[in-house]
């Protein structure tokens, strides 16, 4: 899958997922592993967090989203986009050197950043 893409009935294409909300999937435990595709170009705070049982995120966007903390200045920003169960959850990626540039992808999850096999 490249991108998340919603269509109407007649095949349309409506929109494409650019942007994951705040707290969008805060608290589910269902969720084991995810894919977020290319079209994300930006995930707000919490949108992970206290999803305890997940261990797996692929994503598939060459340059990485941005990690986008609202009301607070990103430097002090908390690490909860994906907060929880976070010495057992990996991150698979196309470039690891793209994500280790990215200050917040590197401070917070730099040593949790696999490449996509």
């Amino acid at each position: 899958m490249k991108d998340l893409l919603f269509y109407s009935q007649n095949q349309e294409l409506i929109f494409q997922i650019t942007e994951i909300s705040s707290d969008a999937f805060k608290g589910n435990t269902n969720i084991t592993s995810v894919s977020i595709p290319v079209s994300v170009k930006t995930i707000h705070s919490g949108a992970f967090s206290n999803c305890t049982n997940l261990s797996s995120v692929t994503i598939l966007a060459v340059n990485p989203p941005e990690l986008k903390q609202e009301g607070k200045n990103n430097k002090d920003a908390p690490s909860n986009w994906f907060y929880g169960n976070d010495s057992n959850r990996q991150f698979y990626v196309p470039d690891i050197n793209a994500y280790i540039s990215e200050s917040l992808w590197n401070y917070y999850y730099s040593s949790y950043i696999n490449p996509i096999n």
